[in-house]
């Protein structure tokens, strides 16, 4: 339970870090078109870190999610089943 939680911190800053590495993207090719090719392995390095945050954090928060609630399920004590209206001495 306690790992499932730090995962969820863990997929959120992952999606933020996603999406300001996205921003930074944005604002890089806003302001001006990369010449060199050390720009470009920025521009690159960018792509990838907004792609792996966003996709591999909200992966993680979709499966801390699944587990929280199967945890919970797992918690709950089942309802008593009254079966009625069955002739059983048959």
């Amino acid at each position: 339970m306690k790992s499932a939680h730090h995962d969820q911190l863990t997929g959120v800053i992952l999606v933020l870090g996603g999406l300001g590495a996205f921003g930074a993207l944005v604002w890089l090719l806003g302001t001006e078109a990369p010449r060199s090719m050390a720009s470009w392995k920025v521009v690159m390095g960018l792509v990838l870190a907004a792609s792996y945050g966003v996709i591999h954090g909200s992966w993680k928060l979709y499966d801390t999610r699944r587990r929280l609630r199967v945890a919970e399920q797992m918690r709950r004590v089942p309802t008593a089943r009254v079966v009625t209206g069955r002739n059983h001495s048959a």
